[in-house]
């Protein structure tokens, strides 16, 4: 067996998780080093009395005879006398090891701590100025936030990307608590209906949830790379970037990815998101072209009638309304 494997053996050993424990009371105190000391001093001398130690007695006791220094070469012969033991060398090196060790570790975990503290505190900071958001709304903070992110809402409030959309969402929108909860259903509804596979899917999910919508262009744009040839893969790929923008407000962004896509597009939902962009640009006359492309389909599709019909009538209705109005 090498000497490596022996001391493995002996640090997995239950009685090494013992001293550990013992020693980790210790860690924050002068006593953690004095126990340092005492181990150091103690297998050194354990060392060189197991090599040297009848040597170093014998020359003491001649350097007692006419010395003015009678004390010192006693103390040495007391400590020399007796012959040292490899083993307790041995096991004074193990001790000392699990002590750094146990020293490195602790370190560790504080600085760990620290950090875990701070960004706590800055979670705090950030869930005082929610908490005036939420005020100005009248809206219940957490229930509102358990609802939208979940239990770990103030985790997942620490990235920054999640805390910049949301506070700006809350201070640019005139919804209410129960608006938002049903928009952000039906959104994530629609994510899932672009079919990914399962992984890309998740981290698209799990991305649009915590409104880190840069890091679903992120993967977006590694998808389509990988899918450049794929004309589905490309339409519903670009659609889940053009709802990213339209989430962060940017609607000429977003415009910009219908755009790419424009002329293959034959889903109802992703024409009538991309008309209502150009109603909300004001190109009402573009809003009007996709609104009735999406109906056509809707009629074909549904010949006696469907929800859906009523609403995108109602929009194309209103586009209508608006281009007279501007025509004026």
């Amino acid at each position: 067996m090498s000497i490596t494997t022996k001391i493995k053996n002996i640090l997995e050993h239950p009685l090494v998780d013992s001293i550990a424990n013992f020693i980790k009371k210790f860690k924050s105190s002068k006593s953690y080093w004095s126990v340092s000391f005492i181990v150091i001093v103690f297998t050194l001398r354990e060392a060189i009395a197991w090599k040297y130690g009848s040597a170093i007695s014998a020359y003491a006791q001649k350097q007692l005879e006419g010395s003015d220094w009678t004390w010192l070469w006693t103390a040495i012969e007391f400590v020399f006398d007796i012959g040292g033991s490899w083993e307790l060398a041995l096991g004074g090196l193990v001790i000392f090891i699990i002590l750094s060790y146990v020293k490195v570790n602790s370190a560790e975990k504080d600085e760990i701590g620290n950090i875990v503290k701070d960004e706590s505190s800055k979670t705090h900071d950030k869930l005082d100025e929610l908490k005036e958001l939420f005020k100005a709304h009248g809206i219940s903070e957490k229930e509102f936030l358990e609802k939208y992110f979940g239990k770990d809402y103030a985790v997942i409030l620490q990235n920054p990307q999640t805390y910049h959309n949301f506070t700006t969402l809350l201070k640019e929108t005139q919804k209410t608590a129960d608006e938002l909860l049903k928009e952000r259903e039906e959104l994530l509804k629609k994510i899932k209906k672009q079919s990914f596979n399962d992984t890309l899917q998740n981290q698209i999910d799990k991305a649009f949830k915590e409104l880190r919508y840069e890091d679903v262009r992120e993967l977006i744009d590694g998808f389509l790379e990988a899918n450049a040839d794929k004309e589905k893969e490309i339409i519903k790929a670009h659609y889940i970037k053009a709802l990213s923008y339209m989430e962060q407000v940017r609607y000429h962004e977003a415009k910009e990815e219908f755009e790419k896509i424009a002329p293959n597009i034959n889903d109802t939902e992703i024409l009538s998101d991309y008309a209502k962009i150009y109603y909300i640009v004001g190109e009402y006359d573009k809003a009007i072209e996709y609104y009735e492309k999406a109906l056509d389909i809707l009629y074909g599709v549904f010949p006696n009638g469907h929800p859906y019909i009523d609403i995108t009538t109602k929009s194309l209705n209103s586009a209508k309304e608006s281009l007279k109005s501007e025509s004026k």
